[in-house]
């Protein structure tokens, strides 16, 4: 069985216009991330008090949500 590969179809003037290209930069915040969005609560008040990213406040909830789903359901209505 071979390994997961995407088909790329690349037009191929679009091809010919990235030759050049020998190095790209990414901002990665949010570009190499699995799709999903995280919501929680914290007190009410001064948005400086809420939890920082990466932190555990006590008896803090997460729900994620896959942000693909809803992109397949748009893509399943056309």
């Amino acid at each position: 069985m071979k390994p997961h590969s995407p088909v790329l179809n690349f037009p191929p003037q679009l091809l010919l216009l990235a030759q050049p290209v020998k190095v790209a930069f990414f901002d990665v915040d949010g570009v190499f991330t699995d799709g999903g969005l995280y919501f929680g609560e914290y007190p009410q008040g001064d948005a400086r008090t809420a939890p920082q990213p990466g932190s555990h406040a006590a008896g803090e909830t997460l729900k994620r949500f896959n942000s693909l789903d809803g992109h397949g359901l748009k893509l399943l209505q056309r």
